[in-house]
């Protein structure tokens, strides 16, 4: 990656009387890999000046450069010419000139590190235009969201604390101080060989299921909430190993994240992103976390009701009565735009809310283990009696048979995954291990039948390579990633009602398998890229009802339309049967309206069960039908 770093003074690498003999870049190059040029002049502003930001960018191409790496902010401040509007508008003119030149360019935006030679150090001193330094910042923060980039707001990570790491101006970085953050900017910039990002996706494609979370890996007295969010893939649930860490993601703790089409949507306390490569994400504005009488929002999360709508849920305190409340937003995943904001749910009080859906009833955990269920997201919710222990001040069971609580460790931030009958339940543990930091602990897993959420196994300890915390679990149907087969066989429905949902889910999941085989045989015959196909097979309920209904149809309509758009392909191509030398005719299947299982309808017309094991069959042959083509073309098996 190619990358450009503008800015002034601190960019450029001055340390009060010299260039510093590892600068920013240099540190960062070194770190990552990666090929920096400094571009940072000592005394520039973003609007003021011949050398200013907006004067600054026209003198480059941006269409030659993978990313740009932007810091202002310090001059702006000292030098006491522009007002914010000045800063805000060249800024945003600066911006301007990169997007237009590269759309696709990787924009990461700093934020000034503390001036300690103006105002003593205090961040919210202003200078004689009204600008603060938590006015720049801010400006910043809100400019990288406004624009899709990235940002660092030293803020979060104070590197320079105080007088004693920058030189006596109090301004400028001392050697040491360049150090330490060209190593905090490198691991934020990633592409080193162990960060990992570059190839998270096709990593993840050899896990069933996927966590994305954080490690408190650096947290301590100083830093209680120190995070750098991970991306974790497991085949068992109780395994997990490292994918991939993105410090880029400026310390986001709570992570939430879920699929839509290509792009992975990820929210956490407190931001929101999107991404399709796990290389470069865009920000968007979190305004709507915000309330007047609410503080403290923590831990968004995504959930998607039983009507197919996306929604976030997170929790915030009433400053009235001083209780954690639940609320809802509607969330747009086609344009990350949320509206609806702040509907409040009928629950219980407490932190961490985790909705999820089974056998048709929306669940809510709260405080960890606490689990409530209700008809509505909205509730009211009531509470479910379950098995599982709370040692939110360490249970112990007393001679008498009664529960004793004993200590002060709790459990917080519960997430589930559900795979078929089965539901993980993820927990925080926090014993308090780090000292100086209440709510350090590790994560701990439990498991349950779906049918019977009042049964939970005995806690385990998650296994991991790193520590675990706070996050949320995909499910990956890891069978359709790099399993290939020469020929498609379906199994027909039996007159087990309740075997539909099966049947469907196994029959997708082979069909999937075989398209995406025929797929790879089209690329090796026709030079023709695809990225395959993918089925949602996942749903939550157990009976024969609506949700049921309309699971097999969307299931029929897009196996239909997946396979037709193969047809089409070797019908283009003329890539046809080589004796009878003629197109490939459509599939044509039924769409099964009616949910009941009978053979055949009282006028005589054929019944549900038929038409789906109808549909299976012409599906098959189909399928075999395209196999039996490219065969002609005498590939070795698994080729």
């Amino acid at each position: 990656m190619k990358i450009l770093f503008m800015g002034d003074s601190i960019a450029q690498g001055w340390n009060g009387s010299s260039v510093a003999p590892d600068t920013l870049e240099t540190i960062i190059a070194a770190k990552t890999g990666n090929t920096v040029i400094n571009a940072g002049i000592g005394g520039t502003q973003v609007s003021a000046g011949s050398q200013s930001f907006d004067a600054e960018v026209k003198q480059y191409n941006f269409n030659q450069y993978d990313a740009v790496i932007v810091l202002y902010g310090t001059n702006d401040f000292g030098h006491q010419e522009e007002t914010i509007d000045d800063f805000k508008n060249g800024y945003q003119k600066g911006i301007d000139k990169i997007k237009k030149d590269n759309p696709n360019i990787r924009l990461m935006l700093l934020t000034p590190i503390r001036d300690w030679g103006l105002g003593n150090g205090d961040m919210n001193w202003k200078n004689n235009k009204g600008i603060s330094q938590n006015m720049i910042s801010d400006t910043i923060v809100s400019l990288a969201q406004s624009n899709g980039a990235e940002v660092y707001d030293w803020r979060k990570n104070p590197v320079v604390t105080k007088q004693s790491q920058v030189a006596q101006d109090g301004i400028h970085p001392l050697n040491s101080t360049y150090e330490l953050m060209g190593a905090a900017l490198a691991q934020w910039v990633g592409g080193s060989p162990d960060n990992g990002s570059s190839d998270a996706l096709s990593k993840m494609a050899d896990y069933k299921y996927i966590y994305f979370g954080f490690d408190p890996k650096n947290e301590d007295a100083s830093h209680p909430y120190a995070a750098t969010p991970a991306l974790c893939g497991s085949n068992d649930g109780i395994k997990y190993d490292l994918i991939a860490e993105f410090p880029q993601l400026d310390g986001l703790r709570d992570g939430s994240m879920v699929k839509y089409n290509d792009t992975y949507w990820i929210t956490g306390t407190l931001g929101i992103y999107s991404t399709t490569d796990f290389t470069s994400f865009k920000s968007y504005d979190t305004s709507c976390f915000k309330k007047d009488g609410y503080t403290n929002v923590w831990a968004p999360e995504f959930f998607i009701d039983m009507n197919g709508s996306w929604h976030l849920s997170y929790c915030a305190q009433d400053n009235s009565d001083k209780l954690w409340h639940t609320f809802v937003d509607d969330f747009d995943p086609a344009t990350g735009t949320v509206s609806n904001a702040w509907k409040k749910v009928d629950s219980s009080t407490g932190l961490d809310p985790h909705f999820f859906i089974a056998g048709g009833k929306y669940y809510l955990f709260i405080d960890g283990y606490w689990l409530y269920s209700s008809d509505s997201y909205l509730g009211p919710f009531t509470e479910v009696k379950t098995n599982i222990q709370h040692p939110g001040l360490d249970w112990k069971q007393a001679a008498d048979g009664s529960w004793q609580t004993v200590g002060n460790d709790w459990y917080e931030a519960s997430a589930t995954i559900i795979d078929g009958d089965k539901i993980f339940l993820y927990m925080d543990h926090i014993d308090h291990s780090i000292p100086g930091v209440t709510s350090s602990g590790y994560m701990v897993v439990q498991t349950a039948s779906t049918s019977n959420l009042a049964s939970w196994t005995g806690q385990q300890k998650v296994q991991s390579s790193i520590n675990m915390r706070h996050g949320s679990f995909l499910l990956q149907d890891k069978q359709t990633t790099g399993t290939t087969v020469d020929e498609l066989r379906l199994t027909m429905l039996g007159d087990d009602p309740f075997g539909l949902k099966g049947n469907v889910t196994n029959n997708t999941t082979k069909t999937v398998i075989a398209i995406n085989s025929l797929y790879k045989l089209c690329k090796r015959l026709l030079d023709v890229d695809s990225d395959g196909v993918t089925i949602d097979t996942k749903i939550d309920n157990q009976g024969l009802d609506r949700v049921l209904r309309n699971f097999v149809i969307h299931v029929f309509d897009q196996i239909k339309e997946d396979v037709n758009d193969l047809v089409n392909l070797f019908n283009k191509n003329e890539l046809w049967d080589f004796k009878t030398w003629e197109p490939i005719k459509l599939l044509v299947i039924k769409r099964p309206t009616e949910l009941r299982l009978n053979s055949k309808e009282e006028n005589g017309s054929d019944g549900y069960l038929m038409i789906i094991n109808a549909n299976w069959k012409a599906i098959e042959d189909k399928v075999n039908e395209l196999f039996a083509i490219v065969n002609q073309f005498h590939f070795k098996k698994g080729e």
